[in-house]
C-alpha cells in the first residue's frame, strides 16, 4: 500500500489552549501509524493537506498547494461567546470569513462532535461535507499509577490526606469558573485547583470580571494560570476529581486528558456532551448538585469506583489509535474520488 503523506497546518503556539493540544496528538497519532508519513507546516508536495487554523499561511496552501484539503472545525457558532471581547459581533465577522475562505474551499471538514456538525451544516450553512471525528488523545501515556500520583503531589506541595479537585481551561465567562469558585465555598475541606489562565491576554472576555473572581475567590481555590501541558498533566496525576462547569463546549481536550488519568469526571449537563460523555461522567445543572456530587466522592468508595469506571470508558472511546485510523480512513476517501 502506498505511504501517505499528509501535511499539518497550524499556526497558534499558545500554551493553554485546546486547540494546541488536539493539533498536537493528531499529529503523533498520525506519526504513529506505518503507513502515514507527516510535515508539519511544509511545503513539500504532500497527499493530503490538513489545516488546524484559519490563518494566512493556511490561506495560501489552500491557493497554492496540490493535494486534498481538509479543515478540523475546532471552532463552531457559540465557541468564541465567552471567549474573547466583543464575542457574538467578532463571531459573525469571524465566521463569514471562514465559511467563505476555508470550509467552503476544502474537500472535506472535520467536525469533532455530533452538535458541531449540525452546526456546521444548518447554522453556518457549510456547503463541504462534514464528517464527525472525535478529538482523541494516547490514553497510555496519561495513566496514572501510585509512584506518579505520590511525585506529582510531592512536586505540587500537596498533602497525601487532601481531597484535591481539578478543572482545567482558559480563564473566560463560558467555562464558569464562578462556579468552580462557589462550589469550592461550599466544600472548605476540599482543595480546588484551576488550571489554566487568559492565553489572549487583552483580548480576552470579561477580564476584569474573570480577575475579580480568582481574587475573591476562598482560601482553598488555586489558580495555576497559563501552565504548559506537562505542567497541567501533572495536576491531573496529583488530583481526585475533574471538574468543567462549562455551560458551552464542542469536545474539550482537557475532559479527555482527565479521563486518561483516570479521574472520575464532573461536567455541567449540557447538549454538547450527548453523543460524547453522557452516561460516563457524572453531571449537573446546578451549584448545589455539583457540591453533593463532589461530597460524595469524598466520602463514598463505591461511588468513587463507578464513577472511574466512566472515566475508563470515555478514555477507550477517544484514544487516539481510533481517531487516526478514522482519519486515513477519510483521506483515501478523498483520493479515490
Amino acid at each position: 500500500m502506498k505511504k501517505l503523506h499528509v501535511n499539518v497546518l497550524y499556526a497558534t503556539k499558545s500554551k493553554g489552549h485546546g486547540v494546541a493540544t488536539a493539533f498536537e496528538e493528531m499529529s503523533r497519532g498520525l506519526r504513529a501509524r506505518p503507513d502515514v508519513s507527516v510535515t508539519i507546516n511544509s511545503w513539500d508536495k504532500a497527499d493530503i493537506i490538513h489545516v488546524h487554523s484559519p490563518d494566512p499561511m493556511s490561506m495560501l496552501h489552500l491557493l497554492f498547494s496540490r493535494g486534498k484539503k481538509v479543515f478540523t472545525a475546532h471552532q463552531v457558532v457559540g465557541s468564541m461567546n465567552g471567549s474573547i471581547k466583543g464575542g457574538k459581533f467578532v463571531e459573525r465577522i469571524f465566521f463569514w470569513y471562514v465559511r467563505h475562505a476555508f470550509y467552503n474551499r476544502v474537500d472535506a471538514v472535520v467536525a469533532v462532535s455530533g452538535k458541531s456538525a449540525k452546526i456546521l451544516q444548518g447554522e453556518m450553512r457549510v456547503k463541504t461535507p462534514v464528517i464527525t471525528i472525535y478529538n482523541t488523545i494516547n490514553m497510555a501515556a496519561l495513566r496514572v499509577d501510585a509512584a506518579t500520583r505520590k511525585a506529582a503531589r510531592d512536586k505540587l506541595g500537596i498533602g497525601a490526606d487532601e481531597f484535591v479537585v481539578v478543572g482545567n481551561g482558559q480563564l473566560q465567562p463560558r467555562k464558569r469558573i464562578d462556579t468552580f469558585a462557589t462550589v469550592a465555598r461550599k466544600l472548605p475541606q476540599v482543595k480546588f485547583i484551576w488550571v489554566g489562565g487568559v492565553p489572549f491576554g487583552a483580548l480576552g472576555a470579561d477580564t476584569g470580571k474573570m480577575n475579580a473572581i480568582v481574587d475573591k475567590s476562598p482560601s482553598n481555590v488555586q489558580w495555576t494560570g497559563v501552565v504548559s501541558l506537562d505542567q497541567a498533566r501533572e495536576y491531573l496525576a496529583a488530583a481526585d476529581a475533574f471538574f468543567l462547569p462549562s455551560d458551552q463546549e464542542n469536545h474539550p481536550m482537557s475532559v479527555l486528558e482527565a479521563a486518561g488519568a483516570g479521574l472520575p469526571i464532573i461536567l455541567r449537563d449540557i447538549p454538547e456532551y450527548d453523543d460524547t460523555f453522557r452516561g460516563d461522567a457524572l453531571m449537573a445543572t446546578n451549584d448545589a448538585d455539583f457540591v453533593k456530587i463532589i461530597d460524595k466522592l469524598r466520602i463514598d468508595n463505591a461511588y468513587v469506583k463507578r464513577a472511574i469506571a466512566g472515566s475508563k470508558a470515555i478514555a477507550k472511546r477517544f484514544d487516539s489509535p481510533t481517531g487516526s485510523a478514522q482519519l486515513v480512513e477519510l483521506y483515501w476517501s478523498l483520493l479515490d474520488k
